[in-house]
Order: structure tokens, then sequence, then C-alpha cells
């Protein structure tokens, strides 16, 4: 019965408007900006063009950046996929009805499930695309060099060859040279992993909206301004103190590929599980309460 609920929930996914907009937008950024880099750099000499893998998701330093833009747009689109669907579905009176063939809980279960699915396509789909067309509008490697004029030349050596360490910090540059467009998809996983999450929590909450599906966009947007508001009263109060203190309490300075962070940051890789099992936690227990009542509001 849940398969079947899955199955129904997808095809009524796949079939939303809000579902094509939100791949529309994504992909029309990864898109734009592929065209943006390659107008950019047109007619420079090859020796001076950087690799693909150096434009992916905008971590190549440029006034402009495709990371601004798909941080800024994630609290709409997480929202959109799918999870307003609920907002509808009350409205139409289907709830009810999916209950006799089914039950609340595999409604719920679904919902959250297909909306979580569906979030992470909507952005890891697009990015993968936008990959592999710098790949294509850019097909000369460039050297990963160690100088301070290469993108990564942060990055330090170990006299051995084998190991890495940070002269500037950037997570996982190991990873980067043992291959830079693994780096890429990785990056491009987790910040489609953290979407999806980050859906889950957005489906939890929509399960108690009646009308308005501007009540389902909101929570994630203010739970974005409140980490980065929190982060802010952090420094400031150490900085009144005489400390210098830099912390990274948003999520967006752990899913975005090549994100830069001072020695000195409190920057712990673990922190974004750690949002990440909050936001499931509360869409689950959202979405429990709500079964309980058997959703007969």
């Amino acid at each position: 019965m849940f398969l079947r609920m899955i199955r129904y929930q997808l095809l009524q996914m796949v079939h939303r408007r809000e579902f094509k907009v939100s791949f529309g937008i994504v992909m029309g950024c990864c898109l734009f900006f592929n065209l943006y880099y390659v107008v950019s750099y047109w007619g420079w000499d090859n020796q001076l063009i950087p690799p693909a893998h150096f434009f992916f998701m905008g971590y190549l330093p440029t006034e402009f950046h495709f990371s601004e833009i798909i941080i800024l747009i994630m609290p709409v689109i997480v929202s959109m996929v799918f999870a307003t669907s609920a907002v509808d579905d009350r409205r139409l009176g289907l709830p009810a009805l999916l209950y006799t063939r089914s039950s609340a809980k595999h409604y719920a279960s679904a919902k959250l499930t297909t909306g979580f699915l569906g979030t992470f396509f909507v952005f890891f789909a697009p990015l993968c695309i936008g990959l592999l067309l710098h790949v294509l509008g850019f097909p000369l490697e460039g050297d990963r060099s160690f100088d301070n004029q290469s993108l990564f030349g942060w990055f330090a050596r170990s006299l051995d060859g084998m190991a890495y360490r940070y002269t500037d910090s950037h997570d996982f540059p190991g990873l980067f040279y043992l291959s830079p467009y693994l780096y890429d998809l990785f990056y491009a996983f987790l910040y489609s992993l953290f979407a999806g999450v980050a859906s889950v929590f957005a489906g939890g909450i929509s399960l108690f909206v009646r009308k308005s599906k501007l009540l389902v966009l909101a929570p994630f947007f203010l739970f974005t301004i409140l980490l980065n508001w929190l982060e802010m009263i952090v420094e400031t109060v150490a900085t009144s103190r005489g400390k210098a203190l830099t912390v990274h309490l948003s999520y967006r300075h752990y899913v975005m590929a090549g994100a830069f962070h001072p020695l000195d940051t409190w920057h712990p890789f673990w922190y974004v599980f750690v949002l990440m099992t909050v936001l499931i936690y509360v869409g689950t227990s959202l979405a429990r309460l709500k079964q309980s009542k058997d959703f007969l509001d």
C-alpha cells in the first residue's frame, strides 16, 4: 500500500506546475551561468582560461556568483516542488478519499518521501547537466598548481606527496586533487541532499496549513534567516568581549563547493548533518502528530 501511495504521489508531483517551474528555475540558472562564463572568457588565451571544474557552482572568484543565486532560491524551491501539494489536496478533499485505500500514515510518509526525492532531483539533475556543459564549453584541463594564482593554490601538499594540509581552509582538498570533477559531483550531491531534507521539514509543516501556501514557504526561509542572525549575534558578542571569533552556523558555508573558512573559524563539517537531522526530526514529528488526528480537519 505504501509503494502504491508513493507511485500516486510521484505521478501527482511530475504533473504539478510547481514542480515544472522549480526545475525550470534551477535549470535556467545553470544554463544562464554557463552562457555567462562562456561569453566572459570568449577570445581569451587558452592558457589563461580556467578548466571546467573551476566554474562549477560559481566558486571561481568573480564578481558574479552562481553560488549566491542558488543559495538564495533554495528556501523557495524546497517548499514549492511538492510541499504545497498537501494544501491543494485538502482543498479538493483528497485525503479522506485516499485514506479509504491506504492510511493516514502512508499518506504522510509518501508526501514527505516524494517531496524529498523530487527536490533532490530538481537540484541534482540541473547541477550535473551544468557541470557537463562546463566541460563542453571549457574542455582544456588546466594544471592544479600550488601557486597563489590558482584557485586552489591555498592547498599545499605534504612532503610525502600523498597527504594534504590546509594553508587556508577549504573542505576536502584531498578529494579535489584526487578528482576535481568528483569533488564537484560530491558537492552537487550534498547540496541536493540538504535541499531534499529541507523539503521534508516544509512538508511536515504543510500538513497543518489549510489555505495559504505562503505559510508553507515561510518556515524554512525564517529558519535560514535565524541561522544567519545567530551567526551574526555570536560574532558580535565575542567582539564586544575583545575576542575575534568567526562561527559558521548557516548551511551555506558547508554545502557549496570551494567554500572558504579561515583556520580560526568554528567550522566542524559534522554540523551540517546536525542541521539535517533537526530538519528531518521536526518534519517527521509534525507528520506523526498530524497522523494521530487522521488528517480529519
